[in-house]
């Protein structure tokens, strides 16, 4: 009996001594997630462009029905939902256009066109942390700002959603005053590093990166 419990304990145990041995790296882990990134911001702009092409469509077929029932005095004032889901969408159907305008808006065009990390918002970070930190540092730092930009995607989509639905009836007070909050983040996140470099200029320190 006690012998079978004791196979029966080993037979637990051992697997998990064996993923041990060949567990992955912190290292490595970081790896792993900078490599998805690619995808996950793939993912999020397809998503953007089905969702425009979407509302292009209701909004036309809204423009539709409202002229079928033209003599209706109570459909004339909604003529602002259907418009605004067609201006919407045409904004995420172009949106790396609609990102590059945006982003030279607020940064005078100065700031990376990537939603990547590129090599020189990189190299910005390793003189930041100093070239002497060790690979995991620098490895940890390229993830975090990779998945601020990825966030910052995410809010800059959700924000046109949301404002997509200002010109319905009966929509909440503040939902345009929301859905810029959400376009301004995102906006900020994806230049995290630019922002960064803005707010130490107008504190009177130089450029962090």
């Amino acid at each position: 009996m006690v012998s079978a419990a004791q196979s029966f304990i080993d037979f637990i145990i051992s697997p998990a001594y064996a993923a041990g041995t060949n567990a992955p790296t912190a290292l490595d882990t970081l790896n792993a997630l900078y490599a998805s990134l690619n995808g996950l911001i793939a993912l999020v702009t397809g998503i953007a462009f089905l969702s425009g092409i979407v509302m292009i469509v209701r909004g036309v077929m809204m423009l539709k029905s409202f002229g079928q029932h033209s003599n209706m005095m109570g459909q004339r004032g909604e003529m602002m939902g259907p418009i605004v889901y067609i201006l919407v969408g045409s904004v995420l159907l172009y949106l790396p256009s609609a990102l590059g305008v945006s982003f030279g808006t607020f940064f005078g065009g100065s700031s990376a066109s990537t939603l990547t990390v590129s090599n020189e918002e990189y190299q910005s970070m390793l003189a930041y942390a100093g070239n002497s930190s060790s690979a995991q540092l620098q490895e940890t730092m390229k993830v975090l700002l990779g998945y601020t930009k990825l966030i910052g995607l995410v809010a800059f989509v959700r924000g046109w959603h949301i404002i997509s639905h200002a010109g319905n009836p009966g929509v909440q007070p503040g939902s345009i005053t929301k859905g810029i909050v959400h376009l301004v983040g995102g906006i900020l996140a994806m230049n995290v590093l630019e922002f960064a470099n803005v707010l130490a200029g107008t504190m009177g320190y130089a450029p962090l990166f």
